[in-house]
């Protein structure tokens, strides 16, 4: 039972007495004496806590683990004012009862329960102190010999030397009882002493029976809201000393083991791929060794296919520099425990080594080294012409060309670190194309080409049609060196020429049905004929644009027709062997009529062939070298020569053109002139045959 709990036994006391007795003014004197009492024990017990305080803030304990037991358990620093509090409220308790004056006995007895309470007072304030000085039965005696000296200083008196004296050598019983917190408590309690009267001890027994139910009751926790104060404390003091006993402990078993990481590695290393955690730099020079003697490397290459390195075959051996020692001399084992979850990855050059003159001979005798088994990378190009689709990119070949010095050190570097495969693919070792097909420059220029050749032209003559596009057009493309389009000019000119020769009918044969049922050829300038560098300028332009259309080429002359007889039906057919002359208009006959031609006897006389009419004139006057004639209807055809009406002749046709011909012309009756005039146009066909 605690000093409270004791205090409460005296409460229960002191109010039987305080009924029995009403003197109130002896009762206030008696309080203002025990606060008099009370100050300097109070004092006592204030500077008693702030030695403890300071004697906890200079501990050698882990700050941690102090900070930890204090959050667990705020009875540490606020147990002082409770039991403080809880003091007072039993001295306010005690005083509020007494009542009556008291006898000298009543006195005695009242400074009796003073010793005791002081005594449970100086009892919990030991048990604060340092384990060490209230361990076992030492404890019980220090405690004793200390209540027994506060006895003899409080109850000594010169008016009762023996009662004092048999108070001082008064057996003690201390009863002790585990708390609910699992501590030890104990209320010291005066055993009756021979020569008490019967009341006084009934008195101090039912005193001991009344603490002795308070106590079982306190420790059955039958009922929450029962237990005192001090009790609920005691089970948090006791919570935080097991708190800080296990942070104590916890922290002393780290400490034990960072001891052990300042021989070896902290968990989770690896160096150059051994797992070297917990263990020392020789452990792992054992490992290296032991896989030294029997190394192989797996070299991975491009097309799945693999080959093998052997240790032996290099000189493989150890190297030692001190460098795995310095690992564990830079460690601080005090953090160890970070490592339980981070990695530590070394990698060192100078675990092993190896002959460089021999792994260069084994690396160039390798089958992916052999140039019978290589294949060159190749980069993504423009295709040939395919016909109907045009260019495309052609992919890229990647090869297996390895790249030598990079390939050489990549399998290097994986001997360094004993490593069990090398990808070369992965290490992106092989040489590679310059140009892919996802090449947007590429990608470009095949497109120009395609625009090229996606021109398509189709010429119309007539009935037929010519048509030019990417079958030909891809012949007159070439390459500027840099992958871009070159559209030749004179390819180009020389289409068209070829299409004029074989499109053109000016001065070419023609053949011409004569009225009078007889065949005859005739020859000159009247036909087609194409503009050459009209039209090929023309035709550059609409393939650089890429333009699908059907057209006729620009004529320089045209004629009437693209079927059959270039003529057509509308033309002037002229027999000069005749001197008679018919003219079709749409295949009907307009008009017929003798005509005087050139003097043949002055060797003007008009020439056969097949002319365009150029055009035709009103009232024009004609001019010679010694004439000048005006004529109402003039229609030249040949140069000067023409038909048009011969007011001064009275007849026409027969021989008269032989001796009396004229200048070259076809002279005509005014009226069949007037009507020829009138029906025919600039371009017609004049046909003149003998």
């Amino acid at each position: 039972m605690t000093d409270q709990n004791a205090g409460t036994a005296e409460e229960i006391n002191l109010r039987g007495r305080s009924r029995r007795r009403g003197n109130a003014r002896t009762e206030q004197e008696h309080r203002e004496r025990e606060e008099r009492s009370e100050r300097p024990e109070r004092a006592k017990r204030q500077g008693k806590r702030e030695n403890r305080s300071e004697s906890s803030r200079s501990s050698s304990s882990p700050e941690p683990a102090k900070m930890t037991a204090e959050i667990l358990n705020p009875e540490w620093s606020e147990e002082p004012e409770i039991q403080e509090e809880a003091g007072e409220r039993r001295q306010t308790r005690a005083r509020s009862r007494r009542r009556q004056p008291q006898s000298e006995d009543s006195k005695r007895e009242h400074t009796r329960r003073e010793v005791s309470r002081k005594e449970s007072t100086r009892e919990e304030d030991l048990r604060r102190e340092s384990p060490r000085e209230r361990s076992g039965e030492n404890k019980k005696e220090s405690l004793k010999e200390t209540l027994k000296e506060s006895s003899r200083r409080n109850t000594g008196s010169d008016r009762e030397p023996r009662r004092s004296r048999a108070r001082q050598n008064a057996p003690v019983e201390v009863a002790a009882f585990e708390t609910s917190a699992g501590g030890a408590a104990a209320v010291e309690m005066p055993m009756p002493r021979r020569g008490m009267s019967r009341s006084r001890a009934a008195r101090e027994e039912a005193l001991r029976q009344e603490a002795e139910a308070m106590r079982q009751e306190a420790a059955s926790g039958a009922d929450g809201e029962k237990h005192s104060s001090v009790s609920a404390k005691a089970v948090f003091k006791g919570l935080g000393i097991a708190a800080g006993v296990a942070l104590v402990v916890a922290g002393g078993v780290y400490a034990g083991m960072a001891q052990k990481y300042k021989n070896v590695y902290f968990p989770n290393t690896s160096i150059n791929g051994i797992d070297a955690s917990g263990l020392t730099p020789d452990q792992v020079k054992e490992q290296i060794e032991a896989g030294i003697n029997q190394y192989t490397i797996t070299i991975r290459e491009r097309g799945d296919q693999t080959e093998q390195l052997k240790g032996p075959q290099i000189d493989l051996h150890p190297v030692y520099d001190g460098t795995l020692e310095k690992l564990i001399e830079d460690q601080n084992p005090y953090v160890w425990g970070k490592y339980l979850r981070t990695e530590r990855v070394f990698t060192m050059d100078t675990i092993v080594a190896f002959d460089e003159t021999k792994m260069n001979d084994v690396f160039h005798s390798l089958a992916c080294m052999d140039p019978a088994q290589v294949t060159a990378p190749v980069d993504a190009h423009r295709s040939d012409y395919i016909s109907g689709t045009g260019y495309q990119v052609v992919a890229e070949v990647q090869g297996n060309t390895l790249d030598e010095q990079a390939a050489l050190a990549v399998i290097s570097d994986a001997v360094i670190s004993l490593r069990d495969e090398v990808s070369l693919e992965d290490a992106d070792v092989y040489l590679k194309p310059s140009i892919t097909s996802e090449n947007e420059d590429l990608q470009n220029k095949v497109a120009a080409w395609n625009k090229y050749v996606g021109a398509k032209i189709t010429y119309k003559f007539g009935s037929a049609h010519q048509t030019l596009d990417g079958d030909t057009i891809n012949t007159w493309l070439s390459d500027d060196g840099e992958g871009n389009p070159v559209l030749s000019s004179s390819k180009i000119v020389e289409y068209v020429a070829q299409m004029a020769k074989e499109r053109n009918t000016a001065y070419q044969p023609k053949t011409l049905k004569t009225t009078g049922g007889r065949t005859v050829t005739i020859k000159g300038p009247y036909g087609w004929k194409i503009n050459q560098d009209a039209e090929a300028s023309t035709l550059r332009g609409l393939i650089e644009a890429g333009e699908t259309q059907e057209r006729e080429p620009q004529y320089s002359q045209k004629a009437a027709s693209h079927d059959g007889n270039d003529y057509g039906s509308t033309y002037v057919e002229i027999n000069l062997s005749a001197q008679h002359l018919y003219f079709y208009k749409g295949g009907n006959l307009v008009v017929q009529s003798d005509f005087v031609s050139g003097n043949e006897s002055k060797g003007w006389s008009t020439p056969a062939g097949a002319y365009p009419l150029n055009y035709k004139q009103r009232n024009a006057t004609l001019k010679g070298a010694n004439y000048a004639t005006p004529v109402s209807y003039w229609m030249p055809f040949n140069g000067g020569i023409g038909m048009h009406d011969a007011y001064w002749r009275s007849s026409f046709g027969g021989t008269i053109y032989k001796t009396n011909g004229s200048h070259g012309c076809i002279n005509l009756p005014p009226a069949v002139a007037k009507t020829i005039f009138e029906n025919i146009s600039a371009g017609t066909a004049v046909l003149c045959y003998h």
